[in-house]
This record gives C-alpha cells, structure tokens and sequence, in this order.
C-alpha cells in the first residue's frame, strides 16, 4: 500500500519514519526505524534501530541496527545485525553476517555469513562469501576472495590482493600489491606492486616498488624476503633474502655496501677488480681505507 501524510504521523508516534511507495511496508510491531525510497525496509516485522535509504534498500531486513544507503543496499539481510552497506548493491547478499561495513558500489556483494569485514572502494572483497575479519580498501582490493579460510587479510591499494581466494593471515599494501596471490598465507608485501607475481607461495616479506615481482619459482616460493626497489625481482628458489637485488642467489645477498656508522665504520664486501684474494671479507676504517682482511 502507498504511505500518506496521515500514515506518516501514525508512524511518527510509534517512532517509525516511512517515506515513499511502501516503505516499512510490514513494519507491524517494528519500532525506531527509518525507511526512505521505493520498498525500503519491505518485509522487517518485528525488528528496530535500521535506517533504509533507496530503492528496496533492506529490503528483506529484519536485522537490527542495519544502515542500508543505496539502491538495494543489504537488499537480502534476513538476521545479520549491525551492518552498514553505502552504495548501489553494497553488501546485496547479506543474509545472516553480522558487523560488516561495505562502503562503495558492489563492495562486500556476494557476502553472506561472513562477519566482521570491512571493505571500503567499488568492487572490494567483491566476491567474499562467507570468510569473516576481512579488511579491504580500494577499487577491487581483495576482489576475488571466497571460501571460508580467507580470512584475517588486509589489503590497501588498488587491485591489492586482487585474486586472493582462500589465503589467510596477510597484508597488501600498495597498487597491486600481492595482485596474483590465490592461496598463498602470511604473505606481507608493501609498495606498490610488490610480490605481484607470488600465486601460492607463504611467509614472503617484500617490501619496496617491485620488490619481489618476477615470476619463475617465485611464483610458489616461499620464506623470501626483500628489500628495496626491484630486490627479488627474479628469484629461482625460496628461502632467499635479497636487499637491492633483484635475483639473489645465496640466502642473504646484499647489492652494494653493508656499513655500520659510529666510530669507526665496518664495510663487507666481496672481490673487486682491484683484488686478488677471493672469498674475503675486508674491514674498513671510516676513511675507507682496509684495516683487516678474513679470508674463508
């Protein structure tokens, strides 16, 4: 039926606010609700606290203390509570996940029991059912997650941890970041583009632009650890550390200089032109001038 003025009143007394084409239709013994647009709030009964604004925004909701803003907003909620949805389909299929924030156009779309995620940018943690502590900021971050063992993930950049499935436990911060991870776990990979290539490889730490990019066995490596712009860029074994390189080949490879500043400095390096002792460690003085040498 179509709410008038003198339904209005009605329902102001008892604490509802209804305003458009059978807005709060079935709100019976419903209370402190506001349903603003076209089916907002349609079938909540018995439930309070929800706020409703666009076409068929809650439209199922009978959760409390929902925020639906946009056209079918939380449109399936049926028992989740406390969750916010803003935007054109934001959180569509929620039906009994609680405390979830969905900010952005599609964003948190396909959640249904999932709790506790937050996903802030149009199409973030997108396709995310069931998984629940999920955090997701940017256009299509965490986009393609699924399942109900992706969870506890951060992702911040566009794209970050764009394909991530069902890996847990990590952290992508930066443009594209961790864009190809599927069901790697504890991956932390910052700068944009960081670990990009990394599919199903765990424990991978890369920090800095491109850092841990490339592909070969970096794809499924694991335990690697990188340092600085393009350190890591090709790798062909796990358990690598590189700073500054972008393929090591030994478990800690350093590209340039290690120094330590106070008093006098220490500088490791390895064979230069000017040397003809191989496999020897130089200790330096602050000049730069060779104290020692250790050959193994």
């Amino acid at each position: 039926h179509t709410r008038c003025l003198s339904d209005w009143i009605s329902d102001v007394y008892s604490s509802d606010l209804f305003l458009g084409n059978q807005a709060g239709y079935q709100g019976n013994t419903a209370s402190n609700n506001t349903a603003v647009g076209y089916q907002a709030l349609y079938s909540n009964s018995t439930s309070t606290n929800n706020v409703a604004v666009g076409y068929r925004a809650a439209y199922n909701g009978n959760g409390s203390e929902l925020t639906a803003i946009g056209f079918q907003a939380l449109y399936n909620n049926t028992s989740g509570y406390q969750n916010t949805a803003v935007g054109r389909l934001a959180a569509f299929s929620n039906t009994t996940g609680v405390v979830n924030t969905a900010l952005g156009e599609q964003s948190l779309y396909s959640n249904t029991t999932g709790q506790t995620n937050t996903a802030v940018g149009a199409g973030s943690l997108r396709t995310n059912d069931i998984a629940s502590a999920n955090t997701a900021v940017g256009y299509q971050s965490l986009y393609s997650q699924s399942g109900a063992l992706g969870v506890s993930n951060t992702a911040n950049g566009y794209q970050a941890g764009y394909n991530n499935t069902t890996g847990d436990g990590q952290l992508f911060e930066g443009t594209t970041a961790g864009y190809c991870v599927t069901t790697g776990r504890a991956n932390t990979m910052l700068g944009a583009r960081a670990g990009y290539y990394v599919q199903t490889g765990s424990n991978n730490t890369h920090v800095g632009y491109y850092a841990g990019y490339g592909g070969g066995s970096l794809t499924s490596g694991s335990d690697n650890t990188s340092l600085g712009y393009e350190a890591l860029y090709q790798c062909n074994s796990s358990q690598n550390v590189g700073v500054g390189t972008a393929s090591p080949s030994y478990k800690l490879q350093v590209a340039g200089t290690i120094a330590s500043s106070g008093g006098n400095s220490i500088a490791v390096y390895g064979k230069t032109n000017s040397d003809t002792i191989s496999n020897t460690f130089y200790m330096q003085n602050s000049a730069g001038d060779k104290a020692a040498n250790f050959q193994i």
